[in-house]
This record gives structure tokens, sequence and C-alpha cells, in this order.
């Protein structure tokens, strides 16, 4: 999966462009992709290191000290692990962001260095080995791993169900009634002591909602995802919305992001702080506008596609959610998948 974790900072949102990423060098990435698949021992951190030189902007932004411990740490991490072509492929894209961080937020680069944790956790590299290469990364960017700091909405989204906006159109994401939740739903495998079950007693309609509790402590993250078959077309959609039920959970214990993938694979959150507050239900509305906070980046140009629908958590929170949908709110900015900068 596909993750990251939250943090809380208000980040300005630039404007639009229909230009991609051109920090992206899918030859480079390859490279280093395919590199990262045959380590088998600290003698390849010469070749990894050259990989990472050859993806670095020009007038490179690390001291050669920093990036040689960079890649002496991944090598020694994943020396003797077998990553699959999605794994090395995910780090790869994610290394070649973090060089050229420069123009990121905060809350981006903390996921960078969360993503490439999550990554080497799924591949079995030892917490130590793991938390090495997580220090020389935020060594490089003079970053800490705490607080975590969130990006949030620039618009409005908690609404009583009496005032929320109404939509013209719509496309479901998932409403729960099938009955069941896994297979369907999935946790990555850095997710730990999330429940999810389905909830007969709270729900917007129908039989179910889903209920989901995660019990802390405050620095255990947790995700949730959904894989819809086929893709949902999000053409023509400008806002995700969904039905919320919070259990008057404490805000500074708790909190959840939301998101989605693109076609792409490329990861799409934003930060939402006080959904798990109050007793009241409520209805979710974000545009898609402000789901602008991108994870595993290409060309960073969103397809219009859904490949996953995404939860993201840290701390302790209870909530019931019912129908997850994309739809189109004639008084919200079209949306037609342009670059979406966090910053």
């Amino acid at each position: 999966m596909r993750k990251s974790t939250l943090v809380f900072a208000i980040v300005s949102l630039g404007a639009f462009s229909q230009a991609g990423d051109t920090s992206y060098d899918a030859a480079g990435v390859e490279r280093l992709k395919r590199d990262l698949q045959i380590i088998t021992g600290a003698a390849q951190a010469s070749v990894i290191q050259k990989d990472l030189d050859a993806l670095m902007p020009n007038g490179q932004i690390f001291k050669p000290a920093q990036a040689a411990k960079l890649s002496a740490d991944l090598t020694n991490a994943i020396a003797g692990k077998r990553l699959s072509d999605g794994d090395a492929l995910h780090m790869a894209i994610e290394l070649n962001r973090f060089l050229h961080f420069s123009g990121s937020s905060t809350r981006e680069v903390q996921s960078m260095i969360l993503d490439i944790q999550d990554i080497l956790t799924g591949v079995a590299a030892t917490p130590d080995s793991t938390k090495a290469v997580t220090a020389a990364m935020r060594t490089m960017v003079r970053r800490t791993d705490s607080p975590l700091v969130p990006d949030v909405p620039t618009r409005p989204y908690r609404f009583p169900i009496s005032a929320a906006p109404k939509y013209e159109r719509s496309v479901m994401i998932e409403d729960f009634e099938s009955g069941s939740i896994f297979p369907k739903w999935y946790s990555p495998k850095w997710s730990i002591g999330l429940n999810a079950v389905l909830d007969p007693a709270h729900k917007e309609s129908g039989r179910f909602g889903l209920l989901l509790i995660a019990p802390g402590p405050a620095d255990r993250r947790t995700s949730l995802a959904y894989p819809p078959k086929p893709y949902v077309d999000m053409r023509g959609m400008n806002a995700v919305r969904m039905w919320i039920q919070p259990y008057g959970g404490d805000p500074k214990r708790g909190m959840i992001s939301t998101g989605y993938l693109d076609g792409k694979g490329q990861i799409w959150q934003v930060d939402l702080p006080d959904v798990v507050s109050g007793t009241e239900p409520f209805i979710l509305e974000l545009a898609l506008a402000d789901i602008r906070r991108g994870v595993r980046l290409t060309d960073g140009i969103i397809d219009m596609k859904c490949s996953d629908y995404c939860f993201w958590s840290v701390g302790a929170y209870k909530i019931t959610v019912d129908n997850i949908m994309f739809v189109y709110d004639p008084t919200l900015p079209e949306f037609k998948g342009q670059v979406c900068p966090s910053r």
C-alpha cells in the first residue's frame, strides 16, 4: 500500500498547472529500481550511490558524504532481501522525489521518509537498519521525526446533516452493503491494531456502516484501503463525500487522513484533524482540489481514476463511516486532474 501518516500544518494551495513534474527521471528511476533488487552486500553501496547521484538535481543539494551514508544504510537494510517489482519501484520513485525535496512542504517530506520506512518494514528489514535509513534522510533535510505536522483542507469540509452541500451527480466507491469487509478492504504490513467491523447500528442508509477503532498509542500508525474493481472513474466529479459518526474522540490523541491512489499508483492525501471529535453524525465533503499532498509521484498529474480509496491514521480514535462516494458539487471548482501542489 499506499500510505503515510498525519501531521498538522496549514499550507497554501498553489495555482494548478497542466505541466507534469519535470524532476521525474523515468530511466534513472528504473535503473535504481533494478539495482535495489539485486543488492547482496555492502560492496554494492557504491552502485546505489551512483544511481542516487545520477538522479540528483543540477547543483547537488546534498553533500557527497550524506548521499554515501544513505546509500550505505539502504544497502545494509535490504541486502539479501527480495524486493518485489512493486516495492523496488515505489522505493525508487520516492527516493527520486526525496532528492528533489527543496520545493516540498514539511508534511510532504515527512511522508516521503515514512513511505521509505514502511517499504523497509514490509520487506522485513531490521528495525535498527530501518531507523538508520530514516535517520540519514532526516539529517539530509534537517528535519526531525516529531512532531508530525498536518496539511488540512483549504475549504470547509464538515457539515451538519441538515446543512450538507447538495450534489448533482455521484459515483459510489463503497456503501458496505455487501455484508463483508475483508478481503475487499486490506491493511498494509506496517499497520498494526486497527479494528474494522460492519456496524448495523450506525449508518446513513442501508444495513451497515463501517466501524473503525484504533486503540493507539499516540504514535501508532494504521491504514485501511479498498481497491474497487474496476477502477472508479472520477471524470466529471469534484469532491469526495461520506457520512461519519464520531464518538467524542480527542484530536490530540488520534487523527485520520483520507485520499486515494490514481490509476498511475500516485497517492493523494489530506489530513482531517477534527473528524474524530463530537458525537453527532455529519457529512464530510472534500473538494478534490484539497486532496493535494502527493506520495510516490511520477509525473504529478492525476489521471481521474481511483484505483484504491484509503484511510490513514495515527493514535487512538473511533468513527463509523458510510456511503463513500465521488460527487459533483456545483458550488466547487471544476476538477480535471490538474497537478495538485501541496505548497
